[in-house]
């Protein structure tokens, strides 16, 4: 069995106390349903979520709960659940289910509409009435014509169809870049760049992202890559955002919970001000009133002190160049490579392979930088059941392309 372990937030500093961490107003947190779908909002006292199609729950009940906790959606309220109260896919069927032989072929097809005794107008009335999602499911097997033909594994999977439309459970989890890349690539795949959770995982690591680093960071994901970085560094060291047009865009970055005070490790710098840190012989000229920079939590920095602090930054060199591009890379790849420092780590990320290929063409040429790998990112999802393991019917589309290497250069 191959487990994932899931990081929590590194911002904050493990102690040996096994202290539950617990919900606090105005957290921000991810909400997932039994039936796959992912919603993010904010906890405050009196706040109707949206947490799914058919469901919208008061999220006042979960301040002061653990991170993590599993719920009941019952007719607009949230009720805590253990872990024996929610059967799962993977549990066998319980006896009050088991009607059928194991050995029984499957019947195989869709039932027909004289299977089931129980009509649509008797289900409505129970739902009606209060009765749980799980009464209902007995309810439904137990009138049922065709229940005891089917074998054990056909007779879960009708359970697990009658619970996805009966019964509703969230799950309330702590955003990190593992949960809000997953989240965001199932409910709004566009908002970044179509980056799945794995691609993820291989930019922060081909990055050598760690503690006290240095790191120049273009991101067109909204902020998922910003706060992945922050996220993994600890809010130890420093992040240049380099970001192009009047503003950054960077909304995810809220949803993290972040220490407010940590981050004024993240400075933002627009690209067209690098372009003329790299041409030493001209000087910008701010005519009229100082422009200002906005900054995700602190409000609005002078352009100045943000301009010669990012120079500062980039002229000392960096440990590490991490590109998220929708667009062609090429354009502010090779300007912010001359920051970098020797032997250090680079990773583009873009969802067209021409434009990477270039790049690599042109390094490879020039020979600036060594251990390059250009890659196609895929995932294929396995079903891990009792004798039903094998990869999914269906994959995942692609997640776009990565160029990695070490920068170096050739000296005679």
């Amino acid at each position: 069995k191959m487990e994932i372990v899931e990081d929590s937030n590194i911002s904050k500093i493990p102690s040996e106390s096994t202290e539950v961490e617990l919900i606090r107003e105005g957290d921000n947190a991810v909400f997932r349903t039994n039936d796959g779908e992912y919603r993010f909002a904010s906890i405050q006292q009196g706040k109707k979520v949206k947490v799914s199609k058919k469901n919208t729950v008061d999220v006042g009940s979960l301040v002061g709960q653990p991170w993590g906790s599993l719920y009941e959606i019952d007719r607009g309220r949230l009720i805590l659940c253990s872990d024996l109260d929610v059967p799962t896919h993977t549990d066998p069927l319980s006896a009050e289910y088991k009607t059928g032989d194991a050995e029984v072929p499957d019947v195989g097809g869709k039932e027909s509409s004289d299977a089931q005794r129980l009509s649509a107008e008797q289900l409505e009335a129970m739902k009606s009435e209060g009765q749980s999602g799980e009464k209902i499911i007995k309810a439904l097997v137990q009138n049922s014509k065709t229940f005891a033909e089917k074998s054990s594994f056909a007779q879960q999977k009708y359970i697990i169809k009658k619970r996805k439309k009966y019964s509703a459970f969230v799950k309330i989890i702590k955003p990190s870049g593992f949960e809000l890349c997953r989240g965001y690539y199932e409910a709004k795949p566009a908002v970044i760049s179509n980056m799945r959770l794995d691609t993820l995982g291989q930019i922060l690591t081909n990055g050598n992202i760690q503690a006290n680093s240095q790191v120049i960071v273009v991101d067109n994901c909204n902020g998922l890559i910003v706060g992945s970085v922050f996220e993994r560094m600890g809010g130890i060291g420093t992040i240049l955002e380099i970001f192009e047009g009047a503003q950054p865009a960077l909304k995810i970055v809220d949803l993290f919970n972040f220490q407010v005070e940590k981050l004024q490790s993240i400075h933002h710098y627009p690209m067209k001000e690098v372009l003329l840190v790299n041409d030493f012989t001209k000087t910008p000229k701010l005519e009229g009133p100082v422009p200002t920079v906005p900054n995700t939590r602190f409000g609005m920095i002078p352009h100045d002190q943000q301009k010669t602090h990012a120079r500062h930054l980039i002229r000392n060199q960096v440990d590490s160049l991490i590109i998220t591009t929708r667009y062609d890379p090429s354009a502010v790849f090779f300007p912010l490579f001359e920051h970098l420092a020797l032997s250090r780590p680079f990773v583009v990320y873009c969802a067209y392979l021409q434009p990477l290929a270039e790049i690599y063409n042109r390094l490879l040429i020039d020979k600036k930088a060594l251990n390059m790998d250009l890659t196609e990112t895929w995932m294929r999802e396995y079903q891990v059941l009792p004798d039903r393991t094998h990869p999914m019917m269906n994959m995942k589309n692609n997640s776009g392309f990565i160029l990695y290497g070490i920068k170096v250069e050739d000296t005679p």
